[in-house]
């Protein structure tokens, strides 16, 4: 896949983890999709990630889970239909499908005409002249740079562990008031 293509998938599973709030493990939506796409094919990411949705599991975690079940498998098995796909992703920002729907014409075209031949009988023989096509050029969205940027600023968040729970005056006196309570019961059913 071209870079075109690897940045608009990468943006819009950036855009997926943002928008609907997953659970990122202290790590940043760009450091886990790098390690993802490293490991993983482009497609696989995006669709473990709304399969991860469907499944209602809003981790990061799992989408490391399901990418690996696929591996093993060999083949990403989703649970989710076009409509739910759909669905998801009609709230992210417009122009992103907009460009995502365009890279994959985009890509679907260059991967037909990879090359142009020239076929022109201008001595004894024929020659060749390859052309690759030629494609617009790649503007980025500032979109997510703005919201990286504003979450940049911010640590996660520390997981809270209550303090460990000290006997106090009122629980010893709460005790002992249900002690005599049960004694008192049990004497009387004597």
């Amino acid at each position: 896949m071209n870079q075109l293509g690897k940045n608009i998938n990468a943006e819009l599973v950036a855009a997926l983890l943002i928008h609907y709030s997953f659970d990122l493990g202290g790590y940043t939506s760009s450091e886990l999709i790098a390690q993802w796409f490293a490991n993983y094919p482009e497609k696989w990411v995006r669709a473990a990630v709304i399969e991860a949705l469907y499944r209602g599991r809003y981790k990061a975690v799992s989408v490391n889970q399901i990418l690996a079940v696929w591996q093993r498998r060999g083949d990403a098995l989703h649970h989710f239909n076009h409509e739910f796909e759909r669905l998801v992703c009609a709230d992210l920002p417009e122009t992103l499908i907009e460009r995502l729907e365009s890279a994959d014409d985009k890509i679907a075209y260059n991967s037909r005409m990879h090359f142009v031949a020239d076929i022109s009988p201008r001595e004894s023989g024929s020659s060749v002249t390859v052309v690759e096509p030629t494609s617009q050029p790649y503007v980025t969205s500032t979109v997510n740079e703005r919201r990286s940027h504003h979450c940049n600023n911010y640590s996660p968040i520390v997981r809270f562990t209550p303090p460990e729970a000290t006997t106090s005056d009122f629980y010893a006196k709460l005790k002992a008031i249900s002690r005599s309570t049960k004694k008192q019961s049990e004497s009387d059913n004597l």
